[in-house]
């Protein structure tokens, strides 16, 4: 019989053996290692890969730029990222179309969408009004439409817009709007 040894250290750890003491201890060390690490990256280890990894660097201390000198120490500019410089770097909804900028708002549950210039740059603006919990819960996916039409006797469906339209065979649209009421 192999008798273990439980230890108990501050702050109410246990250790079941020796291995877990080991790993504990490995795990210590490498915490440590990154926190110098680290340390040695904000005193110019960064220049070591260039003014790219500089640059990114001080982006992600909350620093717009970066700059290495002769010496190899990255230096960051004191300007801090505001909300307005990170939204200028991101793309645009509109650069992917009107469809795409619209398909966004309907995904909050707007009506729709529409690109504008706004302090020079396109933006995707949504509508204010809500669409309702029938033309959503119909129209997100046509085959929900399709589903229900058929369910009230008609052949198909198809959605015009937010609109789910119920249609016979032999008949264009028949019923302007499916039948499913939420309470």
């Amino acid at each position: 019989m192999v008798s273990r040894r439980v230890n108990t250290y501050p702050n109410n750890f246990l250790i079941s053996d020796h291995s877990s003491a080991i790993t504990m201890n490995k795990f210590l060390l490498f915490g440590f290692v990154c926190t110098t690490v680290f340390s040695v990256a904000n005193a110019g280890f960064r220049c070591t890969f260039g003014n790219p990894v500089c640059t990114a660097g001080c982006v992600l201390l909350g620093q717009t730029s970066g700059v290495c000198d002769d010496e190899g120490t990255c230096h960051c500019s004191e300007k801090s990222i505001s909300l307005k410089n990170l939204k200028a770097l991101l793309p645009s909804r509109c650069n992917l179309g009107d469809s795409f900028c619209e398909g966004t708002c309907n995904s909050i549950g707007r009506k729709t969408g529409i690109c504008t210039k706004k302090d020079g740059l396109l933006d995707c603006e949504c509508d204010t009004a809500f669409l309702s919990p029938t033309e959503f819960a119909l129209c997100a996916a046509e085959s929900t439409c399709r589903l229900d039409c058929q369910a009230n006797g008609k052949a198909t469906g198809k959605c015009d817009g937010w609109s789910c339209r119920c249609i016979s065979n032999g008949e264009e649209d028949v019923d302007p709007t499916a039948s499913v009421e939420f309470e």
